[in-house]
Order: structure tokens, then sequence, then C-alpha cells
């Protein structure tokens, strides 16, 4: 393996049992341990419904200013975030002190008003977009996405188990699912000159943006190993 590739962890190995799984904990493991990154195949998510919701993030991204910042983000941290309104706190590399040039449309675990948690830190509702079908391919997508997560997290644990890292503990998966966030890197005028992308360049994301856990990134075409 190049300094350009990334290792490809097999999900369709749970199929073998046990088995599979101690494997699976076995390459995480060692990723995780070594190159820190990776690629998934077989996750149990159809092209068709990856397409899909790339789709209606492309159709929200091309609506007129107007219309996006019509869902400024609420107080639960849901809804549109503009460009040039946020800069990145987290970082461990880096002192950022320049805004991020991407906007993004934050969607998360929606609770019902009668819940205890309504309206108390993330716990609120979305702000959907009147857009044909927007809603159900997102619902669809994230209710795909939870699925895969959930069938990682027992490899996961048995990697975390094995090995575990000093100072750490493990957490149990909270009633709350991850943010499904619709990201659009938009082209600066310095990259648009050197015919390139914008800083952020992910059009579409799920999964926990915390410093102290994961966090999936969707690739639209093949895996680079997988000739094409």
């Amino acid at each position: 393996m190049t300094t350009r590739e990334l290792p490809i962890v097999d999900m369709a190995r749970l199929a073998e049992g046990e088995a599979g799984e101690c494997a699976i904990a076995a390459e995480l493991d060692a990723i995780y341990s070594t190159v820190g990154f990776c690629y998934f195949r077989n996750i149990g998510i159809s092209q068709d419904l990856t397409d899909g919701v790339f789709a209606v993030s492309r159709a929200f991204h091309a609506q007129p200013e107007a219309a996006k910042r019509a869902l400024a983000m609420n107080a639960s941290h849901r809804g549109y975030m503009a460009p040039n309104s946020s800069v990145i706190v987290t970082s461990s590399v880096a002192t950022v002190k320049r805004p991020n040039y991407s906007e993004s449309l934050m969607l998360m675990h929606e609770v019902d008003p009668s819940d205890p948690r309504y309206g108390t830190e993330v716990h609120g509702p979305n702000q959907w977009p009147d857009l044909p079908g927007f809603k159900q391919a997102v619902t669809e997508y994230e209710a795909a996405m939870l699925a895969f997560c959930r069938r990682l997290l027992r490899p996961l644990q048995q990697a975390a188990a094995e090995n575990p890292v000093p100072g750490t503990r493990q957490r149990r998966l909270g009633p709350h699912r991850p943010p499904v966030r619709r990201r659009h890197g938009r082209a600066s005028r310095r990259a648009h000159r050197r015919g390139g992308v914008g800083r952020d360049p992910h059009v579409a994301q799920a999964g926990r943006g915390d410093r102290d856990s994961a966090r999936l990134l969707v690739a639209r075409g093949p895996l680079p190993s997988d000739g094409g």
C-alpha cells in the first residue's frame, strides 16, 4: 500500500458470523493504530440511494440564496449554515482564524413535541426544504446509514476491548442518531482560477463530527482499488 492508498474494509465478512466479525475487528485495530483512515465496502446502501441523496443535496444548494437563508439554523442546530459563517475551533493541527467557505444544511434526529427532551440542546425539529422528494431521500438514506453504523459497532467495540487506549472509556450509543449534513463546498476565486474545488469539497457526509468520535464521508463513485 502506497501513501496515496487507503485500506478497504469489506463489511460482507459479517455474513461469516463470529469469524468474520473478529476479522473485521482485527483489521480496524490495525488500521486505526497506523493509517487512521479507511474505506468501507458492501455496507448495505445501494448506489441508487446514495445517488438520490446527492441529487436532492444539489437541488437544495442550487436554490436562490434567499430560499436557503429562509431555513437559517435554529436553536436546535438544524437548518442552513451560510458560507463564511462558521470557524473550526476543534482542530488539533492548526489554529483556524478564517471562516469555512462552505455551506451546509444540518439535519438530525427528530424529537416529538411530547418528548421531555424536545427543545433542549440538540433535540428539536428539522427544517425541511420544500423540494420534491427531498425528505424521503434523506430519511431513507439516513436509516440505511444508521443500520450500517450499528453493524459496525460490534467490530469496533471488539477492537477497542482488545487494545484499549489508556485514559479512555467506552460509551453506549445514546437514543439520538448521528446528523446527516448536506454540505456544499463553494469554489473560491483562487481555486476557480486554478480549476480546483473550494476549500470544502464534500457534498454529503454522515456521522458524528465530535472530537472524540468517527466521521463517515460518502464516496460517490467506485473505490480506488475497485478498478473503476
